[in-house]
């Protein structure tokens, strides 16, 4: 039998260009990724709030992410260098079986950013059919994203075959079933990201804020749709990958656009809770968030509305916690608290109002302190 790393495949100019734009691009990414997230926990706890269900999810996802990255890190950026011209036979397998664990590391991943922002959404919507639509997509998001990673770790038995090419009996699944599997899960994948970066508006409308702030509510709960976009490039690859004649050049790509897919799904979730801080920015860039202050290109296609009392926008601010009261100065923590009447914790609130008032007024605080 042939010695493994006698046999070598030879690399293109395309695969030293792809593995170059995948480091550039996952390196940055990777960067803005974990400064967003310890933006996000740094805010809570210098407001004195305790992390969530929502922010454990996050930061699980997130270092599997920065995992899943590193396994791709390990292999990709060697190919970088234009002096390595070939790949040996053992460099493949070393690929192969990093892709193998990386799958499981993406699979567990997402599942945690995704429910992770699911949580976060449940925290605004309080009619309980929404509620309940959430919890149907919380499950299907898990048992898909199981069901992948059992379907990657079974595709051949035993496991080894998958990467060991000096097996010529294997017992694998064909190209045609594993391109069905792949395309079934990224259409799940695709559909609930389009589905939980749309979610919010069936929340956004109720809140008693600014027309202008809504927007800017809206835009930064819907940057999920970028990773959407991810999701469908990489679907893409995968097909071509299957046939691919260049199998390091579309290789090289789907891992790029996994890692993209990731980074971006937990910068979209980290987001809204930067909220304060953006508006802040934006403010000073010249857009107008008082009241009924429109962003310049938006007047032209919206009109004030009359005899809608709205309340001043301004960041949300929290004064010291008094000992034994149970509650942060100016700002509720949970929506529960404006929904039973409770007037301790409001912003802006005058304490009057129906109850449905007092519910819609409670998710406006609680979106400030997210």
């Amino acid at each position: 039998m042939a010695d493994p790393n006698a046999l070598t495949v030879p690399l293109t100019d395309d695969d030293h260009y792809a593995a170059l734009v995948f480091t550039c691009v996952t390196v940055t990414l990777c960067v803005l990724t974990l400064a967003t997230l310890v933006a996000r926990i740094s805010m809570k706890f210098h407001h004195g709030l305790r992390l969530g269900w929502d922010d454990y999810l996050l930061v699980i996802g997130c270092a599997l992410a920065a995992a899943d990255w590193a396994t791709f890190m390990a292999t990709i950026s060697f190919y970088v260098r234009r002096s390595r011209s070939f790949v040996s036979m053992n460099d493949v397998e070393y690929i192969i079986k990093l892709g193998v664990i990386g799958i499981s590391f993406w699979g567990v991943s997402v599942t945690c950013i995704k429910v992770g922002v699911a949580v976060q959404l449940l925290r605004f919507q309080s009619h309980r059919l929404w509620r309940l639509f959430l919890y149907v997509i919380i499950g299907l998001i898990v048992a898909t994203s199981a069901a992948y990673v059992l379907f990657d770790l079974l595709q051949c038995i035993p496991l080894q075959t998958t990467w060991n090419l000096s097996i010529t009996n294997k017992n694998c699944v064909g190209n045609t079933v594993f391109q069905k599997v792949s395309n079934t899960q990224s259409g799940v994948s695709i559909s609930t990201d389009i589905i939980l970066s749309l979610f919010p508006l069936t929340f956004l409308r109720h809140l008693r804020r600014p027309r202008s702030e809504k927007v800017l509510i809206g835009v930064l709960m819907a940057m999920g749709m970028a990773a959407s976009a991810a999701s469908i490039t990489k679907a893409v690859l995968v097909h071509q990958w299957v046939y691919a004649i260049d199998i390091f050049k579309v290789g090289f790509a789907i891992s790029m656009w996994t890692c993209v897919e990731m980074f971006i799904g937990v910068i979209a979730a980290c987001l809204p809770s930067l909220k304060s801080t953006i508006q802040m920015l934006l403010t000073k860039a010249g857009i107008d968030f008082t009241a009924d202050g429109l962003p310049s290109f938006f007047k032209s296609f919206s009109t004030r509305s009359e005899g809608t009392e709205t309340q001043p926008v301004e960041s949300f601010k929290f004064s010291t916690m008094e000992s034994g009261s149970g509650s942060v100065g100016t700002g509720a923590l949970n929506p529960m608290d404006s929904e039973s009447g409770n007037e301790s914790g409001t912003l802006g609130n005058t304490g009057t109002g129906s109850r449905e008032d007092q519910s819609v007024d409670g998710r406006t605080r609680v979106m400030e302190t997210v």
